[in-house]
Parts: structure tokens; sequence; C-alpha cells
């Protein structure tokens, strides 16, 4: 047994502890750089909507007293004083500076969690357990795609984060300060975005565990448990009260609870999202050895990562019955995950070398996954509505061209936006009919629109006085977020 003043050493030859710092830190500036190269291309429609429900407002106030379309109202309150006219990468600012923040702080909540293991470390156990959560999260294609995204997921994860590692820090004593820190991250998350209940639950849970097993009097426990978690609580309950259960979803596409769960471990593994149900399966897996690793190490977090990765989601979704089960409602309860999986991959590294291999080989593995998710992303955005009005502008043969969709809304919003902020006019004039108004002898381009991964265009379609239309041009968009739109030209008659 070693002794209690000491630790164990790795092997010579190993990265020193300053190595793996800097490499850290090299990981943080090259995922930093990639959310901010994400950020540079266009505005999409969810995006663009915030902006649109904002600009009417005549205070900042009826955010929560008019708005009931928009459940991202901390980021509407940024929107808001941003004005309609800022540049648009201004829009992203809060989610790169979250996503950033985000990665600082699973490194710490790293190092405390593996702190609470009974075995021994050795030296550069804390500093690589903090290189491999920020790898992991940094990475992650679903934390890439909403750290450069105008919404407030980014802020509610930051802010999730930040309660974590202050209630790790607190230990829950009773009157800490840090408890008062907890409460406004907390606060600050579900304002971000109703999700951040999940860190709440969580943490409600794992406090309550603890406390009534480790202290002596359940009075104390009760003080303690009261003094960290009911003033959040209370400020959930008045404000899903008051604001979330008013909240009415518009525009949105059915999605299952296993299509969207599969697809937020896909996105979030690197794993192809046509595997559909196996990336639950997967994700399941993970989760039940990063579990049984805590527990084997006699750690009480594995009692917050049941919570926070299985139990509270799937309470949600059974309380919510709500058709809309999209990937990027789980990004909290998948941050959770990769704190935990990056536990069981430190833990692992300190099995020897065979364990530093398969280490290794699995962050090589989760990296190019989802390389190849981030490289769609940077190379296509979130939809290409300027290179496909240029295409229009460049090969119409009447003046002025004539453009009709398959989506009034979608589209007119975004065309709307972006043809507002061009800095030189369209080289002739372009006029939009909406459905209902298309003539009879039909428009000269015809929009189409659908998700990435959908099936491949028609190469003929047909509007509804019968003109047929061939396809000209598809633009691709990034998954999660954005259409790829198809573009067609009336055939000549």
């Amino acid at each position: 047994m070693s002794d209690p003043d000491t630790h164990p050493s790795d092997p010579p030859g190993h990265l020193p502890i300053a190595g793996w710092t800097a490499t850290t830190i090299l990981t943080l500036v090259a995922c930093t750089a990639l959310r901010f190269a994400a950020a540079l291309k266009e505005l999409w429609l969810d995006e663009i909507w915030a902006i649109r429900i904002v600009d009417p407002l005549a205070s900042a106030l009826e955010i929560w007293t008019r708005v009931r379309t928009d459940n991202h109202s901390l980021y509407s309150l940024y929107l808001y004083f941003a004005g309609p006219q800022a540049p648009e990468q201004l829009y992203r600012l809060p989610s790169l500076l979250a996503g950033i923040g985000s990665m600082g702080l699973v490194g710490l909540i790293a190092r405390e969690q593996l702190k609470r293991d009974r075995e021994q470390l050795p030296d550069t156990a804390l500093p690589s357990a903090s290189l491999i959560a920020t790898l992991l999260i940094g990475f992650s294609y679903l934390f890439v795609h909403f750290d450069s995204e105008a919404r407030g997921y980014a802020l509610c994860v930051c802010f999730c984060l930040l309660a974590f590692w202050l209630l790790l820090r607190g230990e829950g004593k009773r009157h800490s300060p840090l408890a008062i820190g907890y409460w406004m991250a907390i606060a600050l998350a579900v304002l971000a975005q109703p999700i951040g209940v999940h860190m709440l639950a969580a943490g409600g849970l794992w406090s309550c565990w603890r406390w009534f097993r480790t202290r002596r009097s359940w009075t104390q426990a009760a003080a303690e448990a009261l003094w960290w978690h009911l003033m959040p609580s209370a400020f959930f309950v008045v404000f899903y009260l008051a604001y979330v259960r008013l909240l009415q979803t518009g525009g949105a596409t059915d999605v299952s609870l296993l299509a969207g769960s599969s697809g937020a471990w896909a996105y979030t593994l690197g794993l192809p999202i046509s595997l559909g149900g196996v990336c639950l399966a997967i994700g399941g897996l993970i989760t039940a050895v990063g579990l049984a690793c805590l527990i084997r190490q006699h750690n009480d977090l594995w009692i917050f990562y049941a919570a926070a990765v299985v139990i509270s989601p799937l309470l949600l979704c059974l309380l919510r019955r709500s058709p809309y089960n999209y990937e990027r409602y789980f990004i909290v309860n998948a941050a959770m995950a990769l704190l935990m999986t990056a536990h069981f991959l430190a833990r692992l590294r300190l099995t020897g070398q065979i364990g530093r291999l398969v280490c290794l080989f699995l962050l090589t593995t989760f990296a190019l996954g989802n390389a190849l998710y981030s490289a769609h992303l940077l190379r296509n955005g979130r939809g290409q509505y300027l290179p496909m009005l240029e295409h229009i502008m460049q090969n119409s043969s009447q003046s002025p061209a004539t453009l009709s969709s398959d989506h009034d809304f979608r589209h007119t919003m975004v065309l709307n936006f972006h043809l507002q902020r061009l800095t030189s006019p369209l080289p002739q004039e372009l006029v939009y009919y909406p459905q209902a108004k298309r003539p009879r002898q039909g428009t000269q381009w015809l929009l189409t629109h659908a998700w990435e991964g959908d099936p491949a265009p028609a190469p003929l379609i047909q509007d509804q006085h019968s003109n047929i239309y061939e396809l000209a041009n598809s633009y691709p968009a990034s998954y999660l977020a954005g259409f790829r739109l198809h573009v067609y030209r009336q055939s000549a008659r």
C-alpha cells in the first residue's frame, strides 16, 4: 500500500506535468479556433428568427411578458441590446465565450472528480484528466456546433458546468459563500435554456445522498440541503409557472425520442448518424462502463451522473410528452456524459501500457469521427443562401428574376435578412412569389429544402399549376442546423 503522504509516479520517460498542461492549453487554443471558424458562416433560420422576435419589443422586460415562442430568454436579452443591425458574427459572441468557458471548466471538474477516487494517484493523473476532458468536449461536434451558434445552449452548458464545479468545491458546507455562486449559476443556466434543470435535479439528488449518508444529524443534513438547493429550486418553479409553461413551439418538425437521443449520442461521440439506434446502444454501454468505474472507486459521483445522464432526461421526456425531441435538448446531459467518460479514460490510462494505448486509440477515434462532422460544418455552414442567390442572378434569362419556394415562412425570413445586409445591390431585381400567389405560368426558379442526410432530391418536380422544374443546383448544409437547398429552374415549354 502507498504511503498516504506520497503519490505514485508515472514510469520514467512519460510526459511531465508541464507537458500535460502545455498540451491542454494547445488543445484549448485549437478548439477555440475551430469554434471561431465555424462562427464565420451565415446565420441560419433559428438565429435569424431569434433576432426578429426581439426586434419589435419596446423594452427588454417584454422578453418575458410578451414573447411566447422563444425559450432562450438570456440570449434574447443579449440580442435585444445588440440590435437588429449588428454584425452577424457579433450575435454569436456569447456562445463562443461560453464554449471557451466550458472547455476550461471541464478541465477543473475532471481534476476534482478524480481526487474523489480512493486510490493513490501518480503526479500526472490530474493534469492528464484535465487534458482528456478538454479534448472530449473541445472536439465533440455537438459542442463545436452549438458553441458557434447564436442560441442559448452554449450558455446553458457553461453555467451548468460552473454550478457543478462550485458544488464540488463547496462540498455542501452550510453557509458556504460558494452556494451563492451556485444559485446564480443555476438561475443563469435556466434563463439561457430551461434544460438547465438537469443540473439542478442531478446536483440536488447527489447532494442529498451525500449529506444524509455522511452527516450524523438529519437536521444538519436537511439544513445544508436547503441552503444549497432551496433558492435555485424556488427560482425554477417560479420561472416555469410564470414563463416556461406558457411557451408555444412554432415552425418545428417532429422528432421522436429514439431519433433525438440516438442523434445526440452520434453527434457527441462522432458516430455515423446512419447507425440510428445503434448510437443509443453505444451511448448506453459507455454510460454503464462510466458508472461502474465510479462505483468501483467508491466515488459517490456515480449518483450525480446516473441522474444527469439517465434519470433526469428520461423523466423530463416522459413528463413533457412532446413530439419535439431534438438532439440539442440533450446537450447538458451530453456534457455530463463526456465528463463521466473522461473519468473512465483517465482511470484507464493509469492501468498500464495497454490501458494507455487503448485510451489513446479511443481518443483518436473520437477526434477523427467528430472531425468529419466539423469539417462538414466549416465547409458548408448552416446553409448557403448567398451562394444560391448568386447562382440565380448569374443564370437568370429574364428580368426581374422570379422565385418561389416550398416553405414561405422559412425561406423569406432568411432571404430578407441576408438581402438587407448585402453591401452591394443585386445585379437585377428579384421577385418572390408566395405559394398561394404563384402565377399560373410558374416562376423561373423554385427553391426547395431538406435536412442534411435526407434522401437525394428528385431531378424533376411539378408545381400546383403543372409547371415542370429541373434541378439546377444543390447547396449542402451542416448536420444539426441549416437546410440543404435545392434550386430548380423551370423547363422550357
